[in-house]
Parts: structure tokens; sequence; C-alpha cells
């Protein structure tokens, strides 16, 4: 959730990923998550908000390029962002659930 506001507020993903995978990165250590997930977790996040963040200036421009306004484009972009992050959540999961698997065999689990 923290990363979303953020990347509403920051619409440069370099630049928000300098400002917050210093603090992620030993978070992820902390939780037991592998920083391969954190850093795909981040990845993910930031390029859906990408999709619908009025503060991006390349989806900017190109709404008004289409002459498209912000709210129509928000109206019908919503149903796919929905789906979008019910199959980001998945990927995560199995993600996350291979990551202890691996490291559950490792260890002679």
């Amino acid at each position: 959730m923290l990363e979303s506001v953020l990347a509403f507020l920051i619409p440069s993903s370099s630049g928000l990923a300098s400002l917050t995978i210093p603090v992620l990165y030993p978070l992820s250590d902390l939780v037991g998550v592998s920083s391969q997930l954190i850093i795909t977790a981040y990845q993910f996040g930031t390029g859906i908000i990408n999709l619908i963040t009025p503060t991006s200036g390349v989806l900017m421009g190109a709404l008004a390029f289409a002459k498209i306004p912000w709210s129509k484009w928000l109206r019908y972009i919503a149903p796919l962002i929905g789906a979008i992050i019910v199959v980001c959540i998945a990927f995560l999961t199995i993600g996350l659930y291979i990551a202890f698997l691996t490291i559950g065999l490792y260890i002679g689990f």
C-alpha cells in the first residue's frame, strides 16, 4: 500500500526504487522473504500504478494526444487493473511458496 502511494507521488520508477529499496531489502531479510520476491512485488506495484497515475507525464501526454479525459481512462482501465492485481497476487503467492519449499528442501525438511 505504501508503495502505491509513493508511486502515485513519484512516477519515476528508478527514483522510487532508489528511495524505497534500501528500506525494503533489509525488511525482506527480517520477515524471511527472498529479495527477488521483494523486487518483483515492487515492479508489479509500480507498473500497475503507472497505468493510472495522473502525475505520469507519459500517461497524461498520451491521453491528451488522444483527447481522452483521465476520468474516462480510469473508468475504462479499472476492471483491467483489478484483474492484473489478482494475477500479480497469485504470482507473488506462488513465488513465496516456491521460495519456502526450496529453503525447506535445502535445510532438510
